[in-house]
């Protein structure tokens, strides 16, 4: 309340007393702790006080989610920027959530969030430069990251925590989970799968709208897109946001929205032909299409795919042999190693991208969806994320 009081003194709050605030804590998956901040007796009523203090964030995780707040803000994409200091920032309240993480939305939202995203990704880019080159120079194999262009899918993986030296587990962050993450992140590099992760690009879009480089949202659904009292829809929540492929934001879209929703085709049709309108295509059936393949298959360049199979047999830190810690994501004698999973990733790809009738199917159902229905291919478990997503990985059609 103090915090917020002095940041909001030239907003309107200068004659109030902390006794007038009132606190709620609202965090919800993100590194950030989020606060509603509320007053009956001045204008405006509740800001949204957001702080880094806890999340264990370097000065170049700050400073993206810093640049990336001002860009939405400055777009009229985002909440307008009220006050910050180091590790903090003030906003206003952006209103009210289209819906709560992997709840059904309004069937007539998705054309809404189509719309928007596509705005999303006409804003300005080069905000990101300076965040890139501090990359280059600090994280480890930084001769790799300058040869890496700008709509490569590696600089997702820096905005989900590799520009922190560690994995994100999701929630707040603690020196547990920092631990953790950090030794995640050494076996990573250690193990060779985040050379061969970053050089990857089988699953790299086709389509030009796909191929476009912009800036990401990082974590585009449901409970990330607000609807003020005006009735304009913005985004909130640029923890993640980056500069890079425009399918990655798409991809997030398919299998941590789409999928976990359970939207119909009719309902990521609408979402991606709105997309593509508002891009400037025509939105034929063909163009759109294309672009939901490009995104169900560009989310096989997720850093979590990597990540979760570093290797089988656990020659790394002894915590990740020993302890059946919830936050790892652990391997087995059925499952693929980092590198192992690159390459059936490769390989499935192009099977899908040269069979017609498979193609097709992935984009009617769904990949993830898809490959559940096939109980006849010879399957890995991929993940299971929070326990909300479980994908299995054809490798029977792949080694065919």
């Amino acid at each position: 309340a103090k915090l917020a009081l002095s940041g909001m003194q030239l907003h309107g709050w200068a004659d109030l007393d902390v006794k007038d605030i009132n606190v709620k804590e609202v965090s919800l998956s993100g590194g950030a702790r989020v606060f509603k901040v509320s007053t009956e007796k001045a204008k405006p009523s509740a800001v949204a006080l957001k702080s880094h203090a806890e999340s264990q964030q370097t000065d170049i995780a700050s400073k993206r989610i810093e640049e990336a707040s001002m860009v939405f803000s400055n777009a009229g994409l985002g909440p307008r920027r009220l006050a910050f200091g180091g590790d903090w920032h003030i906003e206003a309240w952006g209103g009210t959530i289209i819906a709560n993480l992997f709840d059904e939305v309004d069937r007539t939202m998705y054309a809404e969030l189509g719309r928007l995203l596509a705005r999303i990704h006409q804003m300005p880019t080069d905000w990101y430069e300076p965040i890139r080159k501090m990359l280059c120079e600090r994280i480890p194999a930084q001769a790799i990251l300058a040869e890496i262009p700008h709509g490569s899918h590696a600089w997702n993986g820096f905005a989900l925590g590799l520009d922190n030296g560690m994995t994100f587990f999701g929630g707040v962050m603690d020196d547990e989970k920092a631990r953790i993450g950090k030794d995640v992140f050494n076996y990573f590099v250690e193990s060779g799968a985040f050379k061969a992760w970053i050089k990857a690009d089988f699953f790299h879009p086709a389509s030009e709208l796909g191929k476009r480089v912009v800036t990401v949202h990082g974590d585009y659904k449901p409970n990330n897109v607000v609807k003020t009292e005006e009735g304009k829809v913005t985004a909130i929540d640029f923890d993640f946001t980056y500069v890079g492929l425009a399918a990655m934001d798409l991809a997030f879209c398919c299998h941590l929205w789409f999928t976990a929703c359970g939207s119909s085709y009719a309902e990521r049709f609408e979402f991606f032909e709105a997309y593509t309108k508002t891009c400037g295509l025509s939105g034929d059936e063909k163009e759109v299409r294309e672009l939901m393949l490009d995104a169900e298959i560009c989310k096989l360049g997720d850093w979590i795919g990597p990540f979760a199979f570093c290797g089988r047999d656990w020659t790394g830190p002894s915590a990740f042999a020993k302890e059946n810690h919830p936050l790892m994501f652990r391997g087995s004698d059925t499952m693929p190693s980092g590198m192992e999973w690159l390459q059936l990733c490769a390989d499935f790809v192009k099977t899908v991208r040269a069979d017609t009738a498979l193609r097709d199917e992935v984009i009617d159902k769904g990949l993830l969806n898809c490959i559940r229905s096939h109980d006849d291919w010879k399957i890995n478990q991929f993940y299971d994320w929070e326990n909300t997503v479980t994908v299995d990985v054809i490798k029977k059609k792949s080694e065919e």
